[in-house]
Parts: C-alpha cells; sequence; structure tokens
C-alpha cells in the first residue's frame, strides 16, 4: 500500500507543530452514533465538525471489508466513521500537518477497531497504486486549485477497479470546478447528497 514519499512545497495547514496543543473536546453524531473527539487549534474547523464533513459522513458509502482512504483527514471524523464500517477492512487517514496526524490516531485510538494507520503525507505520494476501495476527501479548496486538482486527478489511479471516490464541496468555493475536474478524471460523477450549499459527491473507478 505504502512507498516512500516525499512532500512538496504546496499545503493547506503547517507541516510541522511547535507546542503541545491544548486539546479541544468535539462532541458529535457520526452515522448516528454519539461521538466523542478531541481537537485542537490550527486543524480544520477545530471547534466542531463543519457541515460538509458531517454530509461527506452520512452520504459516503463503505463496506464491511474496504480499505479506505480519508485524505486529508484532520482530526480524524471521516476516518472515525469509516472504521466503525470496514469493520474487516482497513483505514487508512493522511494528512500533510503533523497536528492533524497526531489527533486523528488520539481519535481512533478510542475507538474498536485496531486496523487503521495514520500518516502524515501530501496527497498520494506514500501509496502505490491501485490501494484503496474507497477515497473519501473534504478536499482543502481555500488552499487553490493548484493544491486540489492533484488530489482528483491522482485519485482513479488509486483505487481499485470498481472502486468509489467520495468529495465534498460548497456552491460558494467552487462546487462546480470540483465536479468538472472529477468528471474529466472518471469519466463520471454524481451528486448523492445536497444540504447547506453544500453537495457531496460521487465517482466509480470503471
Amino acid at each position: 500500500m505504502m512507498r516512500g514519499h516525499g512532500v512538496p512545497q504546496e499545503h493547506y495547514f503547517a507541516r510541522e507543530t511547535h507546542s503541545s496543543p491544548q486539546l479541544i473536546p468535539v462532541r458529535t453524531r457520526l452515522r448516528g452514533i454519539e461521538t466523542h473527539l478531541v481537537s485542537a487549534h490550527g486543524v480544520f474547523s477545530h471547534r466542531g465538525l463543519d457541515r460538509g464533513t458531517e454530509l461527506l459522513v452520512a452520504a459516503m458509502e463503505v463496506g464491511a471489508e474496504d480499505t479506505v482512504l480519508d485524505l486529508g483527514c484532520g482530526y480524524g471524523a471521516v476516518a472515525v466513521a469509516a472504521a466503525r464500517l470496514a469493520i474487516r477492512g482497513w483505514v487508512v487517514a493522511s494528512d500533510v500537518s503533523m497536528r492533524a496526524v497526531e489527533l486523528c490516531r488520539m481519535n481512533l485510538a478510542a475507538q474498536p477497531s485496531s486496523r487503521t494507520l495514520v500518516l502524515q503525507a501530501d496527497g498520494y505520494t506514500a501509496f502505490r497504486p491501485g490501494s484503496f476501495d474507497v477515497i473519501v476527501t473534504n478536499p482543502p479548496i481555500r488552499a487553490g486549485w493548484r493544491v486540489v486538482f492533484p488530489l482528483i486527478d491522482g485519485a482513479p489511479e488509486m483505487l481499485r477497479p470498481g472502486g468509489t471516490f467520495f468529495a465534498v464541496g460548497r456552491a460558494r468555493q467552487g462546487i462546480d470546478t470540483l465536479v468538472r475536474r472529477i468528471e474529466g478524471a472518471f469519466g463520471n460523477c454524481e451528486v448523492i447528497r445536497r444540504g447547506s450549499g453544500y453537495k457531496v459527491v460521487r465517482a466509480r473507478r470503471g
């Protein structure tokens, strides 16, 4: 699944942290289950789950034996939900931010599944092609399309045949641009969930 990797300069959050974070409790519901997570300053939506991620978690389709990648995991809400679904599979979570990686590890450690892996990586540089059945991402659109587009363009190669890619975006931040890019990469893309100005989309590798 993994390979040696280098990390390019473009990133969304700081790669390194220089102080121990003050943990912030996050209480939320993931797929109907009350869940207690920890977050900290310096990661996305640190005070509580954003609406886009809520919709993404509700809409993603994960089988019991799937190998799942939570790409840009933040403090790990998607990874935690996926680990509860892929009970005989694997959940891999990655983020360019070491603080996010550390928080995600804490949150996954509190879950019953031990078949998880969290690592610091930029995009797909740490993984071999064909490693995953499912890729899930709330892409860092505010970081710019030069950061986001490689996450889209590289996804089909990382999926096994028939694998699925799930992403969420907000209308005012360019979800239509995201959809067009996904359609170009996969040859298909459909909106499977809407709410609060967000759309969750799904694409399949043929």
